[in-house]
């Protein structure tokens, strides 16, 4: 959510800078990236990150939504100076990672169907052959399937991933109180020490027969023999 935010200022940079340096003063376009900056700002500070994964709400469906409404009309109020096309791989990239495959589909086939209205729209706007308008609604739209099928893919290979760890993680946790528990019912005494001579850790059973308590809490097993030794 933070590049909407980020997106959202840079195009408001941008058109106030182009309002006060360009020869028309069209308020529109400023309204139209303020209303887009304060709506990317106010889900950025209020709405909870979202795992990736196969997930669908009401709450990424009307972010698509915005965000395909103010580039939308970003396209049409600005005619033929920039191109705002490229901008819609941002709601296919996030349909895409945070939902599932048939939500980036859609995505994808939405920004396509408008991008091949605009072009339409054009065509009829300008004189000229049409062919140009709808290959590059044609091509673009391709690549925002493409973008959608492999962002998703990937999307979903580190979801199971993160899953996986997860689940190995509990494992080893679980054997390892399961370890714990054996070892503490244990008769046997039992102590752990590492390279350095340092008792790590001992059961009861080894304190009972050692009788060197105070000396086994991360102390060395040098001190523990010779308090043993001093005890004998």
């Amino acid at each position: 959510m933070t590049a909407r935010v980020t997106l959202g200022l840079v195009l408001l940079l941008l058109q106030t800078v182009i309002y006060f340096l360009g020869p028309t003063k069209d308020t529109v376009l400023i309204l139209i990236c303020t209303g887009y900056f304060a709506a990317a700002l106010s889900v950025r500070l209020m709405a909870n990150p979202r795992p990736l994964g196969n997930t669908l709400n009401s709450q990424l469906i009307s972010t698509l939504c915005i965000d395909m409404l103010a580039f939308a009309a970003l396209q049409v109020a600005q005619g033929n100076n920039i191109n705002y096309a490229p901008l819609f791989a941002l709601p296919v990239l996030m349909a895409s990672v945070l939902g599932s495959l048939l939500l980036a589909m859609a995505a994808a086939a939405g920004v396509t169907l408008w991008l091949l209205a605009y072009a339409a729209w054009m065509s009829l706007q300008t004189v000229g052959e049409p062919a140009a308008h709808f290959l590059q609604a044609a091509l673009t739209g391709a690549g925002c399937f493409a973008i959608s099928f492999l962002a998703n893919q990937t999307a979903t290979r580190l979801a199971n991933v993160e899953l996986r760890a997860q689940r190995s993680q509990l494992a080893a946790r679980v054997q390892r109180q399961v370890n714990e528990l054996v070892i503490e019912s244990l008769t046997e005494g039992i102590l752990v020490v590492d390279a350095r001579a340092t008792v790590r850790a001992a059961n009861p059973a080894a304190r009972q027969l050692l009788g060197a308590e105070h000396a086994l809490h991360d102390g060395s097993f040098d001190v523990v023999l010779s308090d043993l030794k001093m005890g004998g």
